[in-house]
């Protein structure tokens, strides 16, 4: 019966349903009779208050009876109330409907059941951003670190509720609003590539190849989107995949390639396309500790070597698909260290939560005890751990060779220890992000940061993007965004952040789109950040760090993430309306900022390229918006 007079909608958890291909597509929400669900409820009420009352006392005829266990319910009859107390409580919480949700639970509704997706009624409130449901699920012992079928706990749906709700939510489930994982985001794009290569979707696959140069992000059966893509013979996603280095190796959770899906449906072309690029992958292998070697002869030459038994690490900051960031001590200085993630060192700093710091020498395989770390016996087989290394040696290459006040200071590096590292000056501050959230939730509204403010972070990132762009061998950010962007106890600002950077020769570099320039093409950076020739695969120049500069300056003057009105919080909308021919920005009315900050903004994100400021003339002009002294983010 189709939603209308004498129904009422009633929204469902996000279910998704496993296809052929290991991808997931989601379910529509479910329009059910007003009176037949108040009927059910009433009923499943009843049947869970008798049956939480048999429990506790023993009674009953030992058909009614059920114990709740993690995995559900004991016998056929209780398994059924439990799926049902799931369906009505998810319901409740997705809906925002507090009364409901109270009576279902004062009815002795477990909290924690789980709907076959193993998703909780404070998995579904935390997505969903409704913070007086969640307080309520918490109050009656849901459990904030429940794990669904993708992995994903409540903690990690409240990461990605719409501002400003997030640190209240991540308060209210127990968690820290500082800290951040880009876990939850990895896996939605890991679903959203598997399905494209599934359809062979060549302009939505490039699409979300350039939101994010991770081809190898997997779904919770550990499929990739070349193990989809080569399973049903789509030749040229396999080729699109292969050229954003997915790995053809990586095994799923069942022991297959890519190779081995090829074969096994007799897709000869797609399999000889793999088995050649696994012919050329040891060379990569080589390159890589070519380069650790270069840069450990580099760190001794120029003094910046680290001692890893110098170093004590604290709490886990930030985690990403590939790298963590701890909170470490150096000589009794408060430092941050940056590594190739390793889940077994995580395990190992949580297990010691509120003991003194742990030596990264201490996490040696020949401690009795310890987890093993080391992966020197394993290395020349792991695809995934040798491109993450291959990026944090890139980091460090570039940071070792650079130095200005508005960079975060690198201190060194160690690369003679498993795993290798470096470290950069501890920023109080935070990031930007953070910052403009947290000022926000203590005014009840979005945060527009002061005009004086504004012009002196704007000219921070300004100086330093004129400083990389500048070098003899210029320096391409790639991935600006407020996250990189960290602030000093006196809220100075610096840049962050070089994983994605790319250095090239700076003459080569003006005679970008002549003849014998080099080519830079590929989706690197951050979604909502990057400029429309990256993520069409154009050649391109520093100007991208331009084109993110303006929008950045558009969030400290709004305290809205940019095309939030076009796309609300799926960027991806706008990577498609790039591959669109189209040209989105963020609307400047007459209210935001100041006449000449307008018309910077307008120029940083200007459809041309060629036509986008320089850093130095960004600077330059910031600095003469600076003299006028006016008060306030808002035109008068």
């Amino acid at each position: 019966m189709g939603a209308g007079h004498g129904s009422e909608f009633i929204p469902t958890c996000c279910h998704a349903a496993k296809d052929d291909s290991g991808c997931f597509a989601e379910l529509s929400s479910r329009s059910v009779n007003k009176g037949s669900k108040l009927s059910a409820e009433s009923e499943i009420c009843d049947r869970v208050a008798q049956l939480s009352y048999d429990t506790a006392s023993g009674s009953g005829d030992g058909q009614n009876t059920f114990t709740r266990s993690e995995s559900g319910c004991s016998s056929a009859t209780g398994a059924k109330i439990f799926s049902e107390e799931a369906t009505l409580l998810c319901n409740a919480a997705a809906g925002g409907q507090l009364d409901r949700l109270q009576r279902l639970l004062d009815a002795r509704a477990e909290v924690n059941a789980s709907d076959y997706d193993q998703r909780s009624p404070l998995h579904v409130a935390a997505a969903y951003g409704h913070l007086e449901e969640v307080q309520l699920l918490m109050s009656r012992g849901a459990d904030a670190n429940a794990l669904d079928r993708w992995g994903l706990t409540p903690l990690a749906e409240a990461s990605q509720a719409p501002d400003p709700l997030r640190a209240e939510l991540l308060l209210a489930l127990g968690g820290d609003p500082l800290a951040r994982s880009e876990m939850t985001e990895d896996m939605e794009l890991a679903t959203k590539l598997c399905h494209a290569a599934a359809m062979g979707d060549l302009h939505r696959l490039q699409a979300l190849l350039a939101a994010s140069p991770m081809a190898d992000l997997a779904d919770y059966d550990g499929r990739t989107a070349l193990h989809v893509a080569a399973a049903r013979g789509h030749v040229e996603a396999t080729k699109m995949l292969l050229k954003a280095q997915a790995n053809p190796l990586r095994k799923d959770n069942f022991g297959l390639t890519a190779l081995d899906e090829a074969t096994r449906s007799a897709h000869q072309e797609v399999a000889e396309l793999i088995a050649e690029n696994v012919k050329a992958r040891p060379a990569q292998r080589q390159s890589t500790a070519q380069r650790q070697k270069s840069l450990l002869r580099a760190s001794a030459q120029e003094h910046w070597a680290v001692e890893a038994s110098e170093l004590q690490l604290g709490n886990c900051i930030s985690t990403t698909v590939k790298s963590a960031v701890y909170l470490a001590s150096w000589r009794g200085t408060k430092v941050v260290v940056k590594m190739v993630k390793d889940d077994r060192l995580t395990m190992k700093l949580n297990a010691s939560a509120g003991k003194p710091p742990t030596a990264i020498h201490d996490t040696a395989p020949h401690e009795p005890g310890a987890p093993e770390v080391t992966r020197e016996d394993s290395e020349a087989d792991n695809e995934e751990w040798e491109l993450a290394k291959d990026e944090l040696l890139h980091e460090i290459r570039t940071l070792s060779t650079i130095r200005h006040p508005d960079l975060v200071l690198f201190l060194g590096a160690c690369l003679d220890s498993t795993p290798c590292f470096f470290m950069v000056e501890y920023m109080e501050g935070g990031d930007l992000e953070m910052y403009m959230h947290g000022q926000a939730k203590k005014i009840g509204r979005l945060y527009e940061a002061p005009l004086q403010k504004v012009l002196k972070w704007a000219s921070s990132v300004a100086r330093a993007l004129a400083f990389l762009h500048g070098c003899r061998q210029s320096v391409i950010h790639r991935d600006l965004k407020p996250m990189n962007l960290l602030l000093t106890k006196t809220l100075d600002m610096k840049v962050t952040d070089f994983g994605l950077s790319k250095i090239i020769n700076r003459q080569l570099g003006k005679s970008a789109g002549k003849a014998g320039a080099p080519k830079m093409t590929g989706g690197v950076g951050t979604w909502r950040y990057m400029a429309p020739e990256v993520v069409r695969h154009e050649e391109y120049t520093d100007r991208i760090d331009i084109f993110s500069f303006g929008l950045i300056i558009y969030f400290m003057c709004t305290g809205r993430q940019p095309f939030y009105e076009y796309c609300g919080q799926d960027p991806e909308q706008v990577l498609l309306a790039y591959l669109r021919g189209e040209e989105p920005r963020p609307p400047l009315p007459d209210s935001v900022a100041t006449k000449s900050l307008r018309r910077l903004m307008n120029d940083c994100w200007h459809v041309l390229p060629a036509q986008r400021p320089s850093a130095e003339e960004c600077t330059d002009r910031l600095a003469a918006m600076s003299a006028e002294k006016s008060e306030g983010c808002r035109a008068m």
